[in-house]
């Protein structure tokens, strides 16, 4: 299967999504309304309703590894963003890194379509998606807590380096996961 992505065409009065092949083809246009007088709140939650449906059709693991791939360039950015382009530059990238730093969040939609395809039972769904959140919730306080020590015992490079370092390691643990495709062409 070759290499896919997601488009997304945010407009006035609808949100519009397809999934795009290398050679540039578009598959079928699926689309939401925009709802901008219900707020930015609704629109986001659209955009969310929207991905969600794209992913299903890209497939979670492709989604996986792209997210992956997205927090490496998002780390490398923010810790090398001042050094790499001059002060308003740098000032645009580390404001376009915190658009993709969002669509990350985004993506986490993938793994619980995963979660949803290995477990045998909506209860195991629950009880696995459950206790992910509380183990990133921890995960994420303890990051914060070493994130400012690496940071002021080092630097902000080295900080962020290490991050796309862990980046790259989830990235070839994503790719390793088997899709219901290729467990099927296994058997």
């Amino acid at each position: 299967m070759g290499k896919k992505a997601i488009g997304i065409d945010i407009g006035g009065t609808a949100i519009k999504g397809a999934v795009i092949d290398e050679n540039g083809i578009c598959g079928s246009v699926t689309r939401v309304p925009t709802e901008a007088a219900k707020g930015g709140r609704r629109i986001m939650e659209n955009i969310l309703s929207l991905i969600g449906k794209l992913i299903d059709r890209v497939g979670y693991k492709a989604v996986m590894v792209a997210d992956t791939l997205i927090l490496i360039a998002v780390c490398l950015f923010y810790g090398f963003a001042h050094r790499l382009f001059v002060m308003n530059i740098a000032y645009i990238v580390v404001c376009c890194n915190f658009v993709l730093d969002s669509i990350i969040s985004i993506a986490s939609m993938a793994s619980n379509v995963y979660v949803k395809r290995i477990a045998s039972n909506q209860e195991e769904v629950t009880a696995t998606l459950s206790t992910g959140i509380s183990v990133n919730h921890v995960i994420s306080i303890l990051i914060a807590l070493m994130g400012g020590w690496i940071w002021k015992v080092t630097s902000i490079e080295v900080l962020f380096s290490l991050s796309a370092v862990f980046g790259l390691i989830n990235s070839i643990y994503a790719a390793t996961i088997k899709t219901a495709d290729e467990e099927r062409k296994n058997s």
